[in-house]
């Protein structure tokens, strides 16, 4: 049984390996960019993963042979995962046993060779040449040899141990363009003679086929860049370890660990920005009721303290815009440079998902019933009902509260946009009571139409403003919009007060149906839902912030 068709260690090493996408660390990326010649990001980041892998499996008592002999066997049948690339399976070879293991590679290479080998064994070949070429090359296995893409250094390295007398003869015979029925000729010509350059110093000869390749790669988009340099006559060096490319990989990933982390603050940064208010003598904002019995003019006076309060909250010109009635009670809208904000008065409601609101979805339900995707559309709702609830009576202070859907940000950059802003992201409580404007049991901040069709969203964009509740807010439910609680199954032990639940992790997302329109029948309506909440892991795209601003009026809401 040879190295390639040895099970022998496979059981040991199956729990070590699996197709795992863990951010790679700093030192394991440093050390892969000493590997890797000319790496992509995903590249760097594979080799940093192996690395880390065989790290471990070391650890774990593994010798530097059984590692290559186990890395050599890695493949999509055997492991379930693609193995590592040539310039990591080079650097498992640089042990002394490196060198009994290639020719040993190279003899069960030849009697699979017959009568050309697959691209994977072709890769192997190579890179177990390369490691012979530290000693010597048995001329049996030269027919081994092809063009398949490897680093600079181990393809001077092949060519470099081939003997001299010989090696005209062996590059020409192996310089032909690959021609005949979908065969890309100009590409293949121009790869080749992308990799003679590399080694036309050990071969001087072979620059007699340039001309040829040229004419033949005509029409790749190489060809041009490859004749200037022939032209030029430069020599291609060498790149010291780590390359220019390495760095640039590596410095992907610097870049991308820092958005990394500055992704996980504005889950943290959502929690600590709640305390962030105005603090306003107007009992009067305690309920709906108390500001209704104000009177225009008192609503009036504490529109203005507040558009007072917010200019020297926020370093901004603010002023109130109107006051006027949305189906509800008088709501002040509050202008702050181009956004609006509406003043909402606290008060007390029902958060869930009500047993109104459920038969409604059914009724639905029924009426769709022979729809192909049935499931998801709306069996899926049902199954997830317990995230919803039970239904709480939750009491929430008065706030402004931006008119319309928040912006939406790549996650690190909210970081930075809720770190600089003076608003905050409201508590699930809160955007659920400003979503429900003050109505009781209603499906969306609309009303009770089930919007599970395409038109009902597109009828709803086009209204905007027009479309608000009873509160002036519209659009909840189209972006993704970050919540300050921490993410929990249900709402059991939610505070009754409006306040958000604490701790790590993730945060709670309210809508994101906009995002995901036209809709593929796969739920995405649900997002409408007033009800409707998520953990933030499970949102794969750009969040959105409705940014809101607490009111201390001195009253807490009974």
């Amino acid at each position: 049984m040879g190295i390639l068709d040895d099970e022998s260690l496979d059981a040991r090493a199956k729990p070590f390996i699996s197709e795992r996408r863990d951010e790679p660390t700093d030192e394991l990326l440093q050390r892969a960019a000493l590997i890797e010649e000319a790496p992509s990001p995903a590249m760097l980041e594979d080799t940093a993963q192996w690395l880390g892998i065989f790290d471990e499996m070391s650890a774990a008592g593994f010798t530097p042979e059984e590692l290559l002999r186990i890395a050599l066997r890695i493949d999509k049948p055997a492991f379930d995962v693609f193995g590592p690339d040539a310039a990591m399976l080079g650097h498992l070879f640089a042990i002394d046993a490196g060198l009994p293991i290639a020719r040993q590679v190279c003899e069960e290479l030849l009697v699979r060779s017959a009568p050309k080998l697959e691209w994977k064994d072709q890769r192997l070949a190579n890179v177990a040449l390369a490691r012979l070429a530290a000693g010597d090359i048995d001329p049996r296995f030269e027919p081994l040899f092809g063009w398949h893409p490897m680093a600079p250094t181990e393809l001077r390295a092949i060519i470099g141990a081939i003997a001299s007398e010989r090696r005209e003869a062996f590059v020409t015979a192996r310089s032909k363009p690959a021609t005949g029925e979908g065969a890309n000729t100009p590409r293949s010509a121009a790869f080749i003679l992308d990799q003679l350059l590399w080694i036309v110093d050990l071969v001087p000869g072979i620059r007699s086929t340039f001309d040829g390749l040229l004419a033949a790669a005509n029409g790749d988009d190489q060809r041009d860049k490859l004749a200037a340099e022939i032209a030029a006559g430069t020599p291609r060096t060498l790149e010291p370890r780590p390359t220019k490319k390495a760095l640039r990989a590596r410095a992907y990933w610097g870049d991308a660990t820092k958005k990394a982390k500055r992704a996980d603050d504005i889950l943290s940064l959502a929690e600590q920005a709640y305390t962030r208010k105005l603090t306003v003598d107007a009992p009067e904002l305690a309920t709906v009721a108390a500001w209704i019995a104000a009177g225009a003019k008192r609503q009036k006076q504490i529109a203005t303290a507040i558009a007072k309060a917010l200019s020297e909250h926020t370093g901004k010109a603010c002023k109130v815009v109107d006051i006027a009635t949305y189906g509800g009670p008088p709501i002040a809208t509050i202008a702050v440079g181009k956004q609006r904000f509406c003043l909402v008065p606290g008060g007390t409601f029902e958060m869930g998902f009500s047993e109104e609101e459920e038969a409604a979805v059914r009724a639905s339900s029924e009426v769709n019933a022979e729809v192909e995707s049935h499931f998801e559309l709306y069996e899926q709702l049902f199954e997830q009902v317990h995230h919803f609830r039970p239904i709480r009576h939750v009491r929430v202070q008065p706030m402004l509260v931006a008119q319309g859907p928040g912006g939406t940000y790549e996650l690190d950059e909210a970081s930075d946009v809720l770190a600089e802003s003076p608003f905050r992201v409201p508590s699930e409580a809160e955007w659920e009571y400003c979503a429900r404007g003050g109505k009781l049991r209603e499906l969306t901040y609309r009303g009770d139409v089930v919007p599970d069709h395409g038109e009902w969203f597109l009828d709803t964009r086009t209204l905007g403003v027009k479309g608000a509740n009873a509160f002036g807010l519209w659009g909840f439910g189209y972006e993704p919009e970050l919540c300050a609680d921490v993410w929990y199954e249900t709402l059991d032990d939610l505070p009754a007060d409006g306040t958000p639940r604490h701790g790590d992790g993730d945060r709670v997302v309210r809508g994101g149906a906009a995002q995901l329109f036209p809709w593929q029948e796969t739920g995405e309506w649900h997002m409408l839902l007033s009800a409707f909440r998520m953990s933030s892991s499970m949102w794969e795209f750009t969040i959105a912030m409705r940014f809101v601003l607490g009111i201390d009026c001195g009253v807490r809401a009974s």
